[in-house]
């Protein structure tokens, strides 16, 4: 897997699709604000970082972790 593009539809384990709507790198992870496809609609933030042994999307689920990402889109001056 490479980097997703803005617009790109990611089908989840659980088979709900999502649109990937924005994407930023910070110290080689790639976090990614995905939103369904259908309703009611749903905002998700998940991440991602390559290497040679794990290419894998994790879903954040931490409000804590969450609030982090909302904070590195933002200050990087893009709209989630």
């Amino acid at each position: 897997m490479g980097k997703f593009n803005i617009g790109e539809v990611i089908k989840l384990d659980t088979g709900m699709e999502y649109a990937c709507t924005n994407q930023i790198e910070k110290n080689g992870i790639y976090y990614i604000c995905l939103v369904s496809l259908n309703k009611p609609i749903e905002v998700k933030f998940a991440k991602r970082k390559f290497d040679s042994n794990d290419d894998e999307l994790i879903i954040i689920g931490s409000s804590e972790e969450k609030k982090y990402v909302v904070e590195l889109f933002r200050d990087s001056g893009v709209d989630i």
